[in-house]
């Protein structure tokens, strides 16, 4: 009898959309669950709630609602709702497996090229202002 394990059959680049994610059990793979570490979704604390997905402390930003799955009411966090419902009874799961291997730069975020002459009047300006400390610049990009 041989054991397959459902790893082999999955490209590491198809695996690389789990890394560094919190997500929902409905949006894992039934045949990865095994994989992934189960924590609680939302923290309570003394004196404040938090979202583990987003981070969302803030008391207005989170709500109560009816489960249907146990019967009881729950937190959920409003602020990360766009991204599936967070509730306080279902736990998130994050990609235990390390050796995902990603592809490595010598110079990140790096750019070899040259700015137009009004790409470069922006972008001086945009430098400036920031380095005056004010706090607005609206700049338009395509």
């Amino acid at each position: 009898m041989t054991i397959v394990n459902p790893l082999d059959e999955i490209s590491s680049q198809n695996l690389r959309q789990y890394a560094g994610k919190l997500l929902l059990q409905n949006e894992i793979p039934p045949e990865l669950t095994f994989h992934f570490t189960k924590i609680p979704s939302i923290k309570r604390k003394l004196t404040r709630n938090e979202c583990q997905r987003c981070g969302n402390q803030k008391r207005v930003l989170f709500g109560t609602i009816p489960c249907a799955k146990c019967q009881q009411s729950h937190l959920y966090c409003r602020n990360c709702v766009a991204m599936g419902r967070v509730m306080e009874c279902e736990p998130l799961y994050f990609w235990e497996v390390e050796d995902t291997n990603w592809t490595s730069y010598d110079s990140p975020l790096s750019w070899k090229g040259t700015l137009t002459n009004a790409q470069q009047r922006a972008s001086d300006q945009l430098v400036s202002t920031i380095q005056e400390g004010k706090k607005e610049f609206l700049i338009w990009a395509v």
